[in-house]
């Protein structure tokens, strides 16, 4: 199950997400839900590498709807199952905006969506894959950093920005999604999803 998106043409090498000690394991959002006695941690998506990041920010949502009267007076789990344009982003290769709607309760993030130099992959570990629309099995906008054309063999040419656009074009097609486009400054490849 599950889904690689990027170029498998290996431009950087990385071992994958570490994990890191479950004692230590409260990094990113969870890091201030101490601050929050009544907040349902059992329902946060669940981040451990510091790496990665998630948006819109669910701590401060929930402590809004809290102050809004929301949730009886506590933070309200039912939020979470209606999170807007999730963001799941690695502070070195990438992020991936799952559109409209998402239920993120309990999702552990970093086992579910991977992210390497020029690829994403979602759902390739021990998360079962669930059905087209459900989790974070939908369309979904995404952003890889830092690609850039490599030299052909051992120092030889680059290809060309016209000629990369077309390969990233063609690798975003073969892959079944959208290709929005590249930013060669930066090394931005930017596509659309249909799901994972």
């Amino acid at each position: 199950g599950g889904a690689y998106i990027g170029s498998s043409s290996g431009t950087a090498e990385y071992e994958g997400v570490r994990r890191r000690d479950e004692r230590n394991s409260r990094g990113g959002l969870h890091k201030n839900l101490d601050k929050c006695d009544d907040a349902p941690t059992a329902s946060f998506p669940i981040v451990t590498d510091p790496n990665y990041f998630i948006q819109p920010d669910l701590h401060r949502k929930l402590e809004i709807s809290r102050a809004s009267g929301g949730g009886g007076g506590g933070a309200d789990p039912a939020l979470l199952s209606k999170v807007a344009n999730f963001t799941v982003g690695h502070r070195e290769f990438g992020k991936v905006t799952f559109l409209g709607l998402t239920d993120v309760r309990g999702i552990d993030v970093t086992d579910v969506v991977q992210f390497t130099r020029g690829a994403l992959e979602v759902y390739a570990r021990r998360t079962p894959l669930p059905p087209v629309g459900r989790g974070l099995n939908k369309p979904a906008l995404v952003t890889l950093y830092g690609v850039f054309p490599e030299r052909e063999g051992n120092g030889g040419r680059r290809e060309s920005t016209s000629e990369y656009i077309r390969t990233l074009r063609r690798l975003t097609e073969e892959q079944g999604a959208i290709f929005l486009g590249y930013e060669p400054k930066d090394g931005l490849w930017k596509m659309k999803v249909p799901h994972f």
